[in-house]
């Protein structure tokens, strides 16, 4: 061998090693997945227990509203559940948005080639389940030098989530605690992780400058009592003063009409009421942003209990970011699909509202019924390709479904 081959060969090698290197140092490694031909048989067993488990966790308390939902309409409404359901190969973003109907959708509605709610949970904690439904070279998982993670939103991936920590966010929803087993296969061996691992990973990435709001309400809900955390760059944080950046934030630049942001203020203020995570001047601040929320709603409804996606542009709002000051004049009309969007999601805002900030439910009979109409008239078609409000909607809707039309 020649010299300037010796020479390329070990430049070569040492490139390979500093990109390894690099890589584990940013804090990204993706899993090597084993070789073998054979696919391991897929186990449901550990999820039969799944609501039963212990662990640090603190569920959210969501207030029932009821609105009667005739039969026929309902059969209408469930008929096409038939189109949309997930199959085998769905993109991870789709099925974490079908997961969010768990509770108000029996098995027994899924076609014959659907995946059942615990086959699509699995996906999401095993890596054969998750290789079983997209193959072998497509990874969910990754082994960080901080811990776990999931595909993140900007890799072009069918594994990939819609949002930072979205999907801790749904294992929150579906109520799984920090001793929750993660079966993660390698070339090397067989990993066993818990959700405890995807949140040291979290901490790790945690940021205000990007998409936080699903971040920081994971950590608000699998550790309320902790009074600060460090990012892998040194910077400290605390919920205080992770709030005060997240009511600053630009809603017209935020994911579903900036909902998310209410909403994950919401369940703080909710949890404080438990925890006691915040000063005086802070919960003033977090009801104060909230009733705001419900006056600028209220203030720019675009119809008859249709929220205007644009709702954050009302002068009632005003106050809490200057970016938020934009002409609903100057907009062009809402689509149906983003009425839906912003309408849905509010329901769920105010379901989740702390007990020291009140809103009249009366106010959302129009929006059911609008939002009942909207589901029945859209072809499926529409349903599979917007299926974050169409899956929002059928959330609200179904949840509140009963004969008798009380609040509880």
């Amino acid at each position: 061998m020649s010299f300037f081959r010796c020479i390329t060969v070990v430049s070569t090698f040492v490139a390979v090693i500093g990109i390894w290197l690099a890589s584990h140092y940013f804090g990204w490694l993706p899993i090597n997945w084993r070789g073998d031909n054979g696919a391991a048989e897929v186990h449901l067993e550990y999820l039969q227990s799944w609501d039963s488990r212990t662990g640090h966790f603190e569920s959210l308390r969501q207030k029932k509203f009821i609105h009667p939902v005739k039969e026929s309409e309902y059969q209408e409404i469930v008929g096409k559940l038939q189109f949309i359901w997930p199959r085998k190969g769905e993109r991870a973003g789709y099925i974490l948005h079908f997961l969010h109907l768990r509770d108000v959708v029996p098995d027994e509605l899924r076609p014959k080639d659907g995946l059942t709610f615990d086959e699509m949970l699995l996906i999401f904690l095993d890596s054969t389940a998750c290789e079983k439904n997209y193959g072998r070279e497509q990874s969910m998982f990754e082994l960080t030098r901080y811990g776990l993670r999931y595909t993140m939103p900007n890799r072009p991936s069918v594994t990939a989530q819609g949002h930072d920590d979205q999907v801790i966010s749904m294992l929150a929803e579906q109520r799984l605690p920090l001793d929750t087993e993660l079966h993660v296969e390698s070339k090397l061996a067989r990993n066993k992780f818990t959700i405890n691992n995807l949140m040291t990973d979290l901490l790790a990435r945690f940021s205000t400058r990007h998409e936080f709001e699903w971040s920081l309400l994971c950590i608000a809900q699998y550790d309320p009592k902790l009074n600060s955390w460090s990012n892998r760059f040194g910077e400290k944080y605390t919920f205080e003063e992770a709030v005060h950046e997240l009511i600053k934030k630009d809603l017209a630049r935020s994911s579903c009409c900036g909902m998310h942001v209410c909403t994950t203020v919401a369940a703080l203020m909710q949890l404080n009421e438990k925890y006691d995570i915040f000063s005086q001047e802070t919960r003033e601040l977090m009801d104060a942003y909230l009733i705001s929320v419900l006056l600028a709603v209220d203030e720019t409804m675009a119809g008859a209990g249709i929220v205007n996606p644009l709702w954050h542009t009302s002068s009632s709002f005003a106050q809490w970011a200057p970016s938020n000051q934009k002409s609903l004049k100057s907009s062009a009309p809402s689509s149906l699909i983003d009425q839906m969007l912003v309408t849905s999601h509010f329901i769920e805002f105010c379901s989740t509202l702390p007990d020291s900030v009140k809103y009249d439910s009366q106010k959302l009979t129009p929006m059911y019924q609008f939002l009942n109409s909207s589901i029945r008239q859209l072809h499926p078609n529409q349903g599979r390709q917007y299926i974050c409000p169409f899956s929002h909607s059928l959330k609200v809707v179904l949840s509140a479904r009963d004969k008798e039309g009380k609040e509880n």
